[in-house]
Formats: structure tokens, sequence, C-alpha cells
């Protein structure tokens, strides 16, 4: 697992989460901070320190971090890595080598920001093609039982997603539930079935054995948040892309988007990911 982190508290409660993440299932954990050197604003813009400072700096930092967490976490593998330029372009590159289970971000956005989700996260789990979890501020980590995806079975796009829910299935033994929220249903329960048992996606992830439900609501942000409250759902799965039922929610308002009432952790797959 990667943990990404900028020190802040929303962060270092994302950090916690993975280490325990990675501890109960019996992972490594690398925790990387990527820097940048703020410039002054006046008649000639000049960086507000030298780049070897802002390194030494950085690094300070992340030695007290890793201390402080091999200190909690004294049965779990840690390495850190530090470097300087923007932290999603960053992951990119270090997915590429290392192929993780998944990058953990804490989520950085306040509740008066105009997305529930900050920018890196959004970006993260938009461009970051393995699959990336963000943890609210608030969130204490309790072992990861129950997994929620909300799809359509229409989408031949879904099934492209499923070896991804394998392996992470496989690693934490979490079982899924595959969400479908139907805003007008002519189907009969029966015609219901069909479709889920003649979906590529179903058939895809026959060896899984996921749990499918089927909700009639005519909001299915609604659909989603009250589904996944009442049946005490531990991730909520998006997949950023076009196709995606749930690509609203990085686009609404703070008002009305489906996160600002979702306070679990959001895992997005990628359609590209392999």
């Amino acid at each position: 697992i990667i943990a990404a982190t900028d020190f802040s508290d929303a962060a270092k409660n994302a950090l916690h989460y993975a280490c325990r993440l990675a501890e109960s299932n019996n992972v490594s954990l690398r925790v990387i901070h990527s820097f940048m050197i703020p410039v002054s604003f006046n008649e000639n813009p000049m960086p507000v320190m030298p780049l070897e400072d802002g390194k030494e700096l950085a690094e300070q930092r992340m030695s007290s971090l890793i201390q402080e967490i091999q200190e909690a976490y004294p049965n779990l593998f840690v390495t850190s890595q530090v470097s300087y330029g923007d932290i999603v372009d960053y992951l990119q590159e270090v997915v590429a080598e290392e192929r993780p289970l998944l990058v953990v971000l804490g989520n950085d956005g306040a509740d008066d920001d105009l997305m529930w989700l900050g920018s890196n996260v959004v970006s993260a789990m938009r461009h970051v093609k393995v699959p990336v979890l963000g943890v609210p501020a608030s969130y204490q980590y309790r072992p990861v039982k129950k997994i929620c995806y909300a799809c359509d079975f229409k989408n031949n796009d879904d099934m492209i997603i499923a070896e991804d829910f394998k392996h992470l299935l496989g690693t934490t033994n979490a079982q899924l539930h595959i969400l479908y929220i139907d805003k007008d249903s002519n189907e009969s329960s029966e015609e219901q079935q069909l479709n889920i048992h003649t979906s590529p996606l179903h058939e895809a992830l026959k060896a899984v054995d996921p749990v499918y439900h089927f909700v009639e609501k005519d909001s299915i942000d609604k659909g989603v948040e009250e589904f996944i409250t009442a049946n005490d759902m531990d991730w909520l799965v998006v997949v950023p892309h076009r196709h995606s039922l749930l690509e609203s929610i990085f686009k609404k308002s703070h008002t009305k988007s489906l996160v600002k009432k979702v306070h679990i952790p959001l895992l997005a797959l990628h359609e590209h990911h392999s």
C-alpha cells in the first residue's frame, strides 16, 4: 500500500488508516511526500527558500513521521520517499514502477469547500491508474467487511474493473455488494435477475460471489446514500469515467454532491487499469 502525505491532520488520519489496513492484511506500506517551493509574489517572483533547504525540511518531517509510525505499528514494514514536484505526478511515477494494491490519501477538503473531496484526491482518483482510496478526515479505521459498488448492468465497461475487485477482495476478504438503482423500474424481479445473470460483470465476478441489490429511487445519489447507511458499508466504489453513474459526484456543488453525505472511504477504480 502507498500512502501519500502532506503532513496535514487529514493526511495523518489517512496514514494511520493505511497502517491499520496494511497491518491487518499483512502487506507493507510506503509513505511518500512530494514538496513544492513557494514563490514570493512581488515584482521579481523568487522561491522563498533554496530547493535543498526545502528538501531537508521535508526529509526531517518525514523522518519524524516514520519514527512515530514505527513506534505505533512495530510489526509493520514501512519505507518512505520524498520528492520534489506535484504529488499526483509523483504518484503516477511510483505506481508505474511498483504496482501497489492501492494508494491511500486523506481528504483535504474542508466542509465549506466547493467539493468534499480535496483537489489532490480528485486528481489522483482520475489519473492514478491503480485503486485510489480517499479517507475522510474524521473517519476511523475498522476492518473492511462490506464494499458497495453502484453500477449499471447494461454498461459493458463495468466488467473491465473486475480484476481490481478480485484482487482487493482476495486481500481484504470483504464482501462485494453490487447496487443497481432504477429511477423508473418497469422490470419484474425475474427480469432483473435475468439482467444480472446475463451481464458481463456477473460473468467476470462469479468467483467472488457478490450480493446483488435492486433499489427503486428517483435520485441515484439518495438511493446510494440510504443504501450504504442502512447496510453499514465500509467503502463506496466509484469509477471516474464518462459512463459512470457516479461521475456526477465530481461535478456537483457541495449542496448536492453525494460525497458530502457519504462519510465513508471512497475507492476509485479505473476502466483502463489491468
